[in-house]
Protein backbone atom coordinates (compact mmCIF):
# COMPACT_ATOMS: atom_id res chain seq x y z
CA UNK A 1 0.00 0.00 0.00
CA UNK A 2 1.45 3.43 -0.90
CA UNK A 3 2.25 5.75 2.05
CA UNK A 4 -0.12 8.45 0.83
CA UNK A 5 -3.04 8.96 -1.53
CA UNK A 6 -3.22 12.19 -3.53
CA UNK A 7 -6.44 13.44 -5.09
CA UNK A 8 -7.36 16.61 -6.95
CA UNK A 9 -10.47 18.01 -5.30
CA UNK A 10 -10.87 21.13 -7.41
CA UNK A 11 -9.32 22.60 -10.54
CA UNK A 12 -10.21 25.53 -12.72
CA UNK A 13 -12.18 24.57 -15.84
CA UNK A 14 -10.69 24.80 -19.33
CA UNK A 15 -7.37 23.31 -18.20
CA UNK A 16 -5.86 26.62 -17.17
CA UNK A 17 -2.15 26.20 -16.39
CA UNK A 18 -0.76 26.14 -12.85
CA UNK A 19 1.41 29.11 -13.84
CA UNK A 20 -1.62 31.29 -13.18
CA UNK A 21 -1.06 30.78 -9.45
CA UNK A 22 1.13 33.16 -7.47
CA UNK A 23 0.98 31.45 -4.07
CA UNK A 24 0.93 27.89 -2.78
CA UNK A 25 -0.64 27.09 0.59
CA UNK A 26 -0.46 23.77 2.39
CA UNK A 27 -2.66 22.99 5.39
CA UNK A 28 -1.30 20.08 7.40
CA UNK A 29 -3.94 18.38 9.51
CA UNK A 30 -3.79 15.28 11.69
CA UNK A 31 -4.11 12.59 9.01
CA UNK A 32 -4.21 14.58 5.79
CA UNK A 33 -2.78 17.62 4.09
CA UNK A 34 -4.30 20.00 1.59
CA UNK A 35 -2.53 22.04 -1.06
CA UNK A 36 -4.09 25.07 -2.72
CA UNK A 37 -2.70 27.06 -5.63
CA UNK A 38 -4.12 30.56 -5.70
CA UNK A 39 -3.62 34.12 -6.83
CA UNK A 40 -5.32 37.31 -5.71
CA UNK A 41 -8.33 36.72 -7.97
CA UNK A 42 -8.98 33.00 -8.23
CA UNK A 43 -8.43 29.58 -6.74
CA UNK A 44 -6.54 27.52 -9.30
CA UNK A 45 -6.43 24.07 -7.75
CA UNK A 46 -6.97 22.18 -4.48
CA UNK A 47 -5.40 18.78 -3.83
CA UNK A 48 -5.43 16.51 -0.80
CA UNK A 49 -2.69 14.24 0.46
CA UNK A 50 -4.08 11.57 2.78
CA UNK A 51 -1.73 9.66 5.06
CA UNK A 52 -2.14 5.93 5.53
CA UNK A 53 0.33 5.98 8.42
CA UNK A 54 -1.05 6.36 11.95
CA UNK A 55 1.84 8.76 12.69
CA UNK A 56 0.69 11.95 11.00
CA UNK A 57 4.01 13.72 11.66
CA UNK A 58 6.31 11.03 10.23
CA UNK A 59 6.84 12.95 7.00
CA UNK A 60 9.32 11.87 4.38
CA UNK A 61 10.40 13.15 1.01
CA UNK A 62 8.55 10.29 -0.68
CA UNK A 63 5.28 11.46 0.89
CA UNK A 64 5.47 14.81 -0.84
CA UNK A 65 7.06 13.84 -4.15
CA UNK A 66 3.80 14.43 -5.99
CA UNK A 67 3.72 17.99 -4.66
CA UNK A 68 7.43 18.70 -5.06
CA UNK A 69 7.45 19.54 -8.76
CA UNK A 70 4.72 22.10 -8.13
CA UNK A 71 6.02 23.59 -4.89
CA UNK A 72 9.56 24.13 -6.17
CA UNK A 73 8.12 26.66 -8.64
CA UNK A 74 6.82 28.94 -5.88
CA UNK A 75 8.75 31.51 -3.90
CA UNK A 76 5.47 32.32 -2.12
CA UNK A 77 4.73 29.09 -0.24
CA UNK A 78 2.96 28.98 3.13
CA UNK A 79 2.54 25.95 5.36
CA UNK A 80 -0.34 26.16 7.85
CA UNK A 81 0.43 23.71 10.64
CA UNK A 82 -2.25 22.22 12.90
CA UNK A 83 -0.33 22.56 16.15
CA UNK A 84 -1.56 20.35 19.00
CA UNK A 85 -0.06 22.69 21.60
CA UNK A 86 -0.62 26.43 21.40
CA UNK A 87 -1.49 29.42 23.53
CA UNK A 88 -2.23 33.11 22.97
CA UNK A 89 -0.20 35.84 24.70
CA UNK A 90 -0.87 39.62 24.56
CA UNK A 91 1.92 41.31 22.59
CA UNK A 92 2.73 43.69 25.45
CA UNK A 93 3.31 40.72 27.77
CA UNK A 94 5.15 38.50 25.30
CA UNK A 95 8.84 37.75 25.77
CA UNK A 96 10.27 35.45 23.10
CA UNK A 97 12.89 34.16 25.52
CA UNK A 98 10.01 32.75 27.59
CA UNK A 99 8.17 31.09 24.67
CA UNK A 100 9.03 27.57 25.81
CA UNK A 101 7.86 28.36 29.36
CA UNK A 102 4.46 29.55 28.04
CA UNK A 103 3.94 26.14 26.45
CA UNK A 104 5.18 24.17 29.46
CA UNK A 105 2.89 26.15 31.76
CA UNK A 106 -0.14 24.96 29.77
CA UNK A 107 1.02 21.54 28.55
CA UNK A 108 3.74 20.44 31.02
CA UNK A 109 6.04 18.78 28.46
CA UNK A 110 7.61 19.32 25.06
CA UNK A 111 8.34 16.06 23.24
CA UNK A 112 10.64 16.22 20.20
CA UNK A 113 9.15 19.61 19.32
CA UNK A 114 10.32 23.14 18.61
CA UNK A 115 8.50 26.20 19.95
CA UNK A 116 7.55 28.82 17.37
CA UNK A 117 5.37 31.92 17.51
CA UNK A 118 3.27 34.04 15.13
CA UNK A 119 2.36 37.70 15.41
CA UNK A 120 -1.38 37.98 14.72
CA UNK A 121 -2.02 41.04 12.58
CA UNK A 122 -4.08 43.94 13.93
CA UNK A 123 -4.88 42.27 17.26
CA UNK A 124 -1.70 42.76 19.35
CA UNK A 125 -1.62 39.05 20.13
CA UNK A 126 1.10 36.42 19.71
CA UNK A 127 0.29 32.74 19.05
CA UNK A 128 2.90 30.49 20.69
CA UNK A 129 2.92 26.85 19.56
CA UNK A 130 4.97 23.71 19.07
CA UNK A 131 5.83 21.93 15.86
CA UNK A 132 7.13 18.37 15.57
CA UNK A 133 10.86 18.38 14.77
CA UNK A 134 10.68 15.88 11.85
CA UNK A 135 8.09 18.09 10.16
CA UNK A 136 10.09 21.31 10.73
CA UNK A 137 13.35 19.73 9.57
CA UNK A 138 11.74 18.30 6.44
CA UNK A 139 10.27 21.60 5.24
CA UNK A 140 13.30 23.70 6.20
CA UNK A 141 15.52 21.36 4.19
CA UNK A 142 13.20 20.79 1.22
CA UNK A 143 11.59 24.23 0.96
CA UNK A 144 13.81 26.73 2.81
CA UNK A 145 11.84 29.63 1.36
CA UNK A 146 8.51 28.52 2.81
CA UNK A 147 6.68 30.34 5.62
CA UNK A 148 5.43 28.12 8.45
CA UNK A 149 2.52 29.38 10.55
CA UNK A 150 0.01 27.97 13.00
CA UNK A 151 -3.23 27.42 11.06
CA UNK A 152 -5.20 29.08 13.89
CA UNK A 153 -3.13 32.25 13.55
CA UNK A 154 -4.27 32.47 9.94
CA UNK A 155 -7.85 31.62 10.91
CA UNK A 156 -8.03 34.36 13.55
CA UNK A 157 -6.69 36.90 11.04
CA UNK A 158 -9.28 35.84 8.47
CA UNK A 159 -12.08 36.09 10.99
CA UNK A 160 -10.91 39.54 12.07
CA UNK A 161 -10.98 40.79 8.48
CA UNK A 162 -14.49 39.41 8.02
CA UNK A 163 -15.93 40.70 11.29
CA UNK A 164 -17.87 43.96 11.48
CA UNK A 165 -18.19 46.10 14.60
CA UNK A 166 -20.92 43.88 16.00
CA UNK A 167 -20.39 40.76 18.07
CA UNK A 168 -19.89 37.62 15.98
CA UNK A 169 -19.10 33.97 16.67
CA UNK A 170 -17.09 31.93 14.17
CA UNK A 171 -17.06 28.14 14.22
CA UNK A 172 -14.58 26.24 12.06
CA UNK A 173 -15.22 22.48 12.10
CA UNK A 174 -12.46 19.92 11.57
CA UNK A 175 -12.66 16.11 11.54
CA UNK A 176 -12.94 15.65 15.30
CA UNK A 177 -12.55 19.17 16.66
CA UNK A 178 -13.85 22.67 16.12
CA UNK A 179 -12.44 26.15 16.60
CA UNK A 180 -14.61 28.75 18.31
CA UNK A 181 -13.61 32.40 17.84
CA UNK A 182 -15.51 35.40 19.18
CA UNK A 183 -14.93 38.92 17.88
CA UNK A 184 -16.50 41.94 19.57
CA UNK A 185 -15.96 45.50 18.31
CA UNK A 186 -12.97 44.31 16.27
CA UNK A 187 -11.32 42.76 19.32
CA UNK A 188 -10.62 39.09 19.98
CA UNK A 189 -12.72 38.02 22.97
CA UNK A 190 -12.29 34.25 22.82
CA UNK A 191 -10.44 31.62 20.79
CA UNK A 192 -10.30 27.93 21.64
CA UNK A 193 -10.36 24.50 20.02
CA UNK A 194 -12.63 21.76 21.35
CA UNK A 195 -12.28 18.05 20.65
CA UNK A 196 -15.54 16.14 20.22
CA UNK A 197 -16.68 12.56 19.58
CA UNK A 198 -20.38 13.10 18.90
CA UNK A 199 -22.72 15.84 17.74
CA UNK A 200 -23.99 16.01 21.32
CA UNK A 201 -20.46 16.74 22.56
CA UNK A 202 -20.13 19.44 19.94
CA UNK A 203 -23.31 21.32 20.82
CA UNK A 204 -22.61 21.00 24.58
CA UNK A 205 -19.22 22.73 24.20
CA UNK A 206 -20.67 25.39 21.92
CA UNK A 207 -23.64 26.25 24.12
CA UNK A 208 -21.51 26.17 27.27
CA UNK A 209 -19.14 28.65 25.64
CA UNK A 210 -21.97 30.98 24.65
CA UNK A 211 -23.34 30.83 28.20
CA UNK A 212 -19.94 31.46 29.79
CA UNK A 213 -19.38 34.50 27.56
CA UNK A 214 -22.94 35.76 28.16
CA UNK A 215 -23.77 35.51 24.46
CA UNK A 216 -27.45 35.25 23.66
CA UNK A 217 -28.14 32.42 21.15
CA UNK A 218 -31.30 34.27 20.11
CA UNK A 219 -29.42 37.36 18.93
CA UNK A 220 -25.80 36.41 18.25
CA UNK A 221 -24.65 36.02 14.63
CA UNK A 222 -22.81 32.72 14.13
CA UNK A 223 -20.75 31.90 11.03
CA UNK A 224 -19.82 28.35 10.03
CA UNK A 225 -16.85 27.05 8.06
CA UNK A 226 -14.90 23.83 7.62
CA UNK A 227 -16.19 20.25 7.44
CA UNK A 228 -19.88 20.85 8.09
CA UNK A 229 -22.93 20.47 5.87
CA UNK A 230 -26.51 21.66 6.20
CA UNK A 231 -27.85 18.09 6.42
CA UNK A 232 -25.46 16.97 9.17
CA UNK A 233 -26.42 16.18 12.76
CA UNK A 234 -24.08 18.91 14.01
CA UNK A 235 -25.69 21.57 11.82
CA UNK A 236 -29.16 20.46 12.93
CA UNK A 237 -28.20 20.87 16.58
CA UNK A 238 -26.75 24.33 15.96
CA UNK A 239 -29.84 25.30 13.99
CA UNK A 240 -32.03 24.12 16.86
CA UNK A 241 -30.31 26.20 19.53
CA UNK A 242 -28.88 29.25 17.71
CA UNK A 243 -31.22 31.51 15.77
CA UNK A 244 -28.88 33.35 13.38
CA UNK A 245 -26.45 31.04 11.60
CA UNK A 246 -24.93 31.03 8.11
CA UNK A 247 -22.01 29.55 6.23
CA UNK A 248 -19.08 31.87 5.65
CA UNK A 249 -19.30 33.32 2.15
CA UNK A 250 -16.66 33.61 -0.53
CA UNK A 251 -15.20 37.09 -1.05
CA UNK A 252 -16.76 38.62 -4.16
CA UNK A 253 -13.41 39.30 -5.85
CA UNK A 254 -12.32 35.62 -5.71
CA UNK A 255 -13.30 33.22 -8.50
CA UNK A 256 -14.31 29.80 -7.20
CA UNK A 257 -17.27 27.67 -8.23
CA UNK A 258 -17.93 24.09 -7.25
CA UNK A 259 -21.25 22.38 -6.68
CA UNK A 260 -19.59 19.55 -4.76
CA UNK A 261 -17.16 21.51 -2.57
CA UNK A 262 -18.55 24.73 -1.10
CA UNK A 263 -16.09 27.52 -0.36
CA UNK A 264 -16.61 27.25 3.40
CA UNK A 265 -15.02 23.76 3.38
CA UNK A 266 -11.60 25.30 2.76
CA UNK A 267 -11.93 28.62 4.54
CA UNK A 268 -8.91 27.97 6.80
CA UNK A 269 -6.80 26.90 3.82
CA UNK A 270 -7.56 29.80 1.52
CA UNK A 271 -5.79 32.69 3.22
CA UNK A 272 -6.74 35.25 0.60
Amino acid sequence: MPPVNIRTLYALPNDKPKQLASHAIMLCDNFSSYLALINDKEIIQIQTLEHNSSDSHNFSEDDFNSFSSVLQEFTNFTVLYNAPKDTLIPTQSFDKSLAEKYIKFNFQSIDNETVLFDDIKNLDIVQVYTIKNPFLQFFNAKYPHCIIRNRKSALIEQVYQHAAQNEHVYINTNNNSFDCIVIREKKLIFANTFTFNTAQNYIFYLMHTLKTLALNPETIQLYLSGSIESDSAIYNYIYKYVRHIQFIEKPEHIAYKSDDLPFHYFYNLLIL
